[in-house]
Order: C-alpha cells, then sequence, then structure tokens
C-alpha cells in the first residue's frame, strides 16, 4: 500500500485520546488524521477527512459509540469501525461486534494491545483490498463457487433466448437458484467511469487494466472509454464486489454476465426486503465510487415469483436502468412494476440505432451529434436514392427505439409519437428525410428528459426541504421516516443530497434544527431546556454542545451576544 490507512480516533477522554493516538506510529500502516470527543464531532470528521477506520469509545455523551456506528454505516457504508471498551462492558462489546464492527479494544489499552490490533486491522484490510481486485483471485473463485452452466441458463431465463429443460432447472435448483415461490429480484448493475478517483489509501489494491495502471476516467480511449480487457476487468471486480456485500447484508444472490452488465438474481424470505436490498445497493455504489474511482448503475426489478419467468423482471430492471443512466454519477432506479413488453421490430440498421438511442439517453452533446452522423450515414449506404428500397422497416424501427427511449428516461411516448409520426412511418419518403424525422423525434426526446432530470430532482429536494421544516422538532424523525414520506429510497435520497446540496440528512437535520433555535434564541424568552425540546432535543446538554459547536458559543452567550 503506497500510503496508510486514515483513522479517526473519537474518545471523551482528552488524556486516552492522546494516549492512543501516541501509541499509533507510522510503522503500523495507519495515521490519526483526526480525533474528537464525541460522536456528533466525530461525524463532521468522517465528512471532512473520508477515513478508512473509525476507533471510538462505547460510552460517550451525547451519541455513544453503538449509535455512531450505525450513522456511519447508514451514510458511510465503506468506512470501518471498531470500539473501544471498558471489562464491565463487554455486552456492548458483543451488540458492537452484531454492528459489524471491525474488533475492539480493552481498556487499559497497552502498546502491545494496539500494535497487535492495528497488525490485525491492517492484515484484513490489505486482504479484503487483495482477493477483491486481484483479477487471478476472482477467475479461480468464480471457477470454483459458479458452475458455468449457472451463467448461461440464467441468461437464458433472463431472455428467453430458448427454454430450459426440466433437467436444467434441476440442475439450477442444485447449484441454488431455487424455484419454491420465495420472491426474488433483479438487479442489474453497469460499470461507468464517471465517478470520483480511488482512494489513495486503497491505491496498492485496486484493479490493474492491461498497461499496469489503476482502473480510473483516463484508462483507455480519448473519450474516456476503457479498452475491452479493462472494461472487462472492471466488470469482474464490481461482480465480486457486489457479491461480497450482498452476501455480508445476508441476501441469496446468483449473477451473471450479460451485455456488459452483472445482473444479479437476489433473495431474501425475511421481512423488509426491498428496503435492505437498497441499502446494500448503496453501498455497492459508495464503495466502487472510492475503491474503483468509477460510478455504477443500477436497475432493479419488483419482487417476483421465478417460477413466472425472469424476462419480464429483467426487462422491467433493463427499464428502470435506463432511468438511473439519467443521473450524474451513480445511480439506483427501481421498476414501479413488472412492465410490459417493449416493441419487438427488428432494428435497421441495429447498431446504429442503439447507439442513437444511447447517446440520446445519457451521452454528451458530442456523443449524440457523432450518433446522428453515424445513422445518417449507414442509412444512405444500406439504401438507394432512387425509391426502390422499402424503408418502411427502418422507419418503425426508429419508431420503436424513440418510444423506447422515451419510456426509459420517464417520459409519455405518446406525448412525442402521435398519429402523424405514426403515419410517417407508412411513408418515410428518401432515406435522407427519413434521417431528418427520426433525429427531429430523438432531439425533442432528448431535450424534454434533459428538462425533466433537473425539474424531477429539484421537486424531491425542495419536498425534502419542506418536511425537514415541519418535522425538525420531532426527536424520532430520521432518514427512514424521511424516505417513507417521500417515497424514495434511502440511497437515492441521500445521493440527491450530496448532489444537490452537498450535504448528508444528519447535517441537513442538524442545521435545521440549530437555525430555528437561533431564532428562538432571538426572538423568545423560552427558557435553554424548552428551546431544545422544541427543536428535537430531549438532552439540553447535548442540546448545547451541538449549539456551540454550529453558532460558536453556548445557547445563553449567544443570546446575550445578539440582545446587545
Amino acid at each position: 500500500m503506497d500510503e496508510p490507512y486514515r483513522m479517526i480516533l473519537v474518545d471523551d477522554e482528552d488524556e486516552e485520546r492522546g494516549r492512543i493516538s501516541s501509541k499509533i506510529s507510522e510503522k503500523s500502516g495507519f495515521t490519526v488524521v483526526g480525533t474528537a470527543g464525541n460522536g456528533y464531532d466525530a461525524l463532521e470528521l468522517i465528512e471532512r477527512h473520508q477515513p478508512h477506520i473509525v476507533l471510538a469509545d462505547i460510552k460517550m455523551p451525547f451519541i455513544d459509540g453503538l449509535e455512531l456506528a450505525a450513522l456511519i454505516r447508514q451514510d458511510w457504508p465503506t468506512v470501518r469501525v471498531a470500539f473501544i471498551t471498558g471489562f464491565d462492558e463487554f455486552e456492548y462489546a458483543r451488540k458492537a461486534v452484531e454492528l459489524r464492527a471491525s474488533g475492539y479494544l480493552m481498556k487499559p489499552v497497552t502498546q502491545d494491545d494496539i500494535s497487535s490490533f492495528l497488525d490485525r486491522l491492517r492484515a484484513e484490510l490489505d486482504e479484503e483490498f487483495r482477493v477483491r481486485y486481484d483479477l487471478d483471485i476472482l477467475k479461480t473463485r468464480y471457477e470454483r463457487s459458479l458452475p458455468l452452466m449457472l451463467d448461461d441458463s440464467l441468461v437464458s431465463l433472463l431472455t428467453g433466448s430458448r427454454p430450459l429443460a426440466e433437467t436444467e432447472l434441476e440442475e439450477l435448483d442444485r447449484a441454488g437458484l431455487s424455484f419454491d415461490g420465495v420472491p426474488y429480484a433483479l438487479a442489474i448493475l453497469e460499470p461507468g467511469l464517471a465517478g470520483p478517483e480511488p482512494s489513495p489509501g486503497a491505491a496498492g489494491g485496486v484493479l490493474l487494466p492491461a498497461d499496469g495502471g489503476p482502473v480510473s476516467r483516463t484508462s483507455g480511449d480519448a473519450a474516456g472509454r476503457l479498452d475491452p480487457l479493462a472494461a472487462a476487468r472492471l466488470r469482474m471486480t464490481l461482480r465480486s464486489l457486489a457479491d461480497d456485500i450482498l452476501s455480508r447484508h445476508g441476501f441469496s444472490r446468483h449473477s451473471a454476465a450479460f451485455n456488459e452488465t452483472v445482473v444479479f438474481a437476489v433473495r431474501d424470505p425475511g421481512a423488509n426486503f426491498m428496503k435492505k436490498l437498497d441499502n446494500a445497493l448503496y453501498e455497492i455504489l459508495r464503495t466502487a465510487e472510492r475503491y474503483l474511482g468509477a460510478s455504477v448503475y443500477v436497475g432493479a426489478s419488483e419482487p417476483f415469483d421465478p417460477r413466472d419467468g425472469l424476462r419480464s423482471p429483467w426487462r422491467s430492471a433493463d427499464r428502470a436502468l435506463a432511468v438511473a443512466r439519467r443521473n450524474e454519477g451513480s445511480g439506483i432506479a427501481y421498476a414501479p412494476g413488472p412492465g410490459g413488453s417493449r416493441p419487438a421490430f427488428p432494428p435497421v440498421p441495429e447498431a446504429e440505432i442503439r447507439a442513437l438511442e444511447s447517446a440520446a439517453r445519457s451521452g454528451t452533446d458530442e456523443d449524440y451529434a457523432a450518433a446522428s452522423d453515424s445513422l445518417r450515414f449507414s442509412v444512405r449506404t444500406a439504401f438507394p436514392k432512387d425509391g426502390a428500397a422499402d424503408l418502411r422497416p427502418a422507419a418503425i424501427a426508429l419508431f420503436a427505439a424513440a418510444a423506447r427511449l422515451a419510456d426509459g428516461v420517464g417520459l409519455d411516448p405518446g406525448a412525442f409519437l402521435g398519429e402523424e409520426a405514426f403515419e410517417r412511418t407508412r411513408a418515410p419518403g428518401s432515406p435522407e428525410s427519413l434521417c431528418d424525422w427520426a433525429l427531429s423525434l430523438f432531439s425533442a426526446i432528448r431535450s424534454a428528459a434533459s428538462r425533466n432530470r433537473q425539474s424531477g430532482a429539484e421537486r424531491i429536494v425542495d419536498r425534502f426541504r419542506a418536511l425537514v421544516a415541519e418535522r425538525y422538532a420531532d426527536p424520532l424523525f430520521s432518514l427512514d421516516s424521511a424516505c417513507d414520506a417521500l417515497a424514495v429510497s434511502a440511497s437515492y435520497i441521500s445521493l440527491l443530497l450530496k448532489r444537490h446540496l452537498g450535504t448528508t440528512f444528519t447535517a441537513y437535520l442538524t442545521a435545521a434544527r440549530m437555525e430555528r433555535a437561533k431564532d428562538l434564541l432571538r426572538h423568545s424568552d423560552s427558557l435553554v431546556l424548552e428551546i431544545a425540546e422544541r427543536c428535537g432535543y430531549r438532552d439540553v446538554y447535548y442540546f448545547s454542545h451541538i449549539f456551540k459547536k454550529y453558532a460558536g458559543e453556548a445557547p445563553k452567550k449567544y443570546r446575550e451576544t445578539v440582545s446587545t
């Protein structure tokens, strides 16, 4: 590893923090990038430093170590947490292990204790990166653990390209893909290169492309596309990463590489299936962004009975994937239902129409212009100018692709493909007029989708702001309750807050409460205890501490200052 792992140390005793920090040398492979005396201050440091590990005392004021771990898992799922605890707090330590803690240290902490602990933790982190991102290990893992026929048969189930024989279904059942009526969901994962650069601390473990350099937005051609070998390795890495995370979240899962994506069939017989799946998918996105420098787009179906087949759920997940691609950076989208079939007209010419559809959906202006020029060239080449060729199949294929595009970006195809457009498929005219007509449809849909992307996200952010303004005084108001009220997933609202407001749920809620507290301190005679309760805090000391961090002075001092 080129750089040490970043650690934040959290303990409410100044002397203890200093003592532990002094025992962490440069040779340990870790560097303490920040220390905090309570969980609230630790959250600010995590946002600033993006550490690999948080070492926290379990018993602290305001936010204890277990509550801090739960918040970290919610907003920063890639950050590991370890605990410091006393001998009389073993029950807390046991609960910490249940929270997937990376171990714990028992007080009083000696030099041998901390050295042994860090050696073990560093070895675990190094091995995690090595196993997760080493290509040879990934190949061996899948050759040993996934029967080769499972990939082939799963793809056949997705596409319906051929029926599966009874013996194949029995083989799939033995491989673990059960047909016992327990609901599954399909998730299609497509890697991109628009994410942040890989974490410096993980530089020694990220997957290497053919030239030996780290996978990043610059690995490939001038347009930022990876060469085929690097792209295949990135997909394999994503598949392994997702498999590890889904396993850790307790899901039964089966995957297949298909059409430059990875498809997972996931099931969990327990309660809150889709909420748990959303948490796991969000962790996959954040992990890929941090350690691979890659964005990931995910489209997921609703739960379904696999005995009814996988083709319809795969199509609905594929439509959801098209919606996810509309996001800048990573994104997750869920299908509202199994949906219907897409038009099945054979595209003519297929490659250019698909390229145009993709560029209109998620490409840059340059990508769209290039795809448009390519379509014109192919149509001119394929069809003579004497009018003898029948252009109707090509017109129908372009009409169907435009309908697919509109549906995929969340628009009503009927708004763009009315009776006049349908009549045009019967009399497309010359090759040039056919292209003009088709490109006008695609351009109109692309422009409307661009407007909707911004306005739709802004509407959700505005509703979130209004919800916080309404519910900030409720001490039980949480990310889960906000998601329920807005009818969105935790991963989606977290991504929106990060992208549009540059903040997290916890930070935004705290700021809203503090601004209301400042207003009450300025314009009311209420006691600090009463103001704390009216701002959603049950503990006045916790409220006072947070207020001082936010405003720079204690509530009483702030009131005196603004009153003079």
